[in-house]
């Protein structure tokens, strides 16, 4: 029983992944070259904005949305907890997250940067604390700080992302 609710489970990221994945994959990949771009060009402040939407497009389209939905076995049930639950609040996701990929056996907790820091308590501790200061306040910034934005999205998805799908033959 507990495999045949496995396979449904993973079924249904299959489904939401094969439908959407695709798509919201190359606005990441999008997303993440215009960042490597600007930073670049040393217009450090917008390459830190592009990183950190691919980081939310990561998030809620390829993780959040996808594993939710798995833990409900009604494509409508799912569909409307799932909009409930992701509804646009990113402080909100970024609590969710690592339960979800914990619910998973995915510890993003153990997903280190080149640094050896932890990639999720860099992105909630200093990817958005920035990005929300630029947005909101112009603040200043440097190329290592859009360095280390750029360095996460590329490893959110290539660590957690890309693995996911390849558990789920993508």
């Amino acid at each position: 029983i507990e495999d045949a609710l496995r396979d449904i489970s993973n079924d249904s990221v299959r489904a939401y992944l094969g439908q959407y994945g695709d798509a919201v994959d190359h606005r990441v990949q999008q997303s993440i070259e215009q960042a490597g771009k600007l930073h670049e060009a040393n217009f450090f402040q917008a390459s830190i904005v592009f990183a950190t939407t691919a980081i939310e497009l990561i998030v809620r389209f390829l993780l959040i949305h996808p594993l939710i939905q798995a833990a409900f076995l009604s494509e409508e049930w799912a569909y409307l907890l799932t909009q409930r639950i992701a509804s646009g609040r990113t402080a909100e996701d970024r609590k969710l997250l690592p339960k979800i990929l914990e619910h998973h056996e995915i510890d993003i907790t153990a997903v280190l940067l080149e640094s050896g820091d932890e990639l999720w308590d860099t992105v909630v501790s200093k990817v958005y604390p920035k990005r929300n200061k630029i947005v909101h306040a112009a603040d200043p910034t440097t190329a290592e700080e859009a360095k280390l934005a750029i360095e996460c999205a590329t490893q959110l998805r290539t660590d957690v992302v890309l693995s996911i799908a390849e558990k789920l033959g993508f």
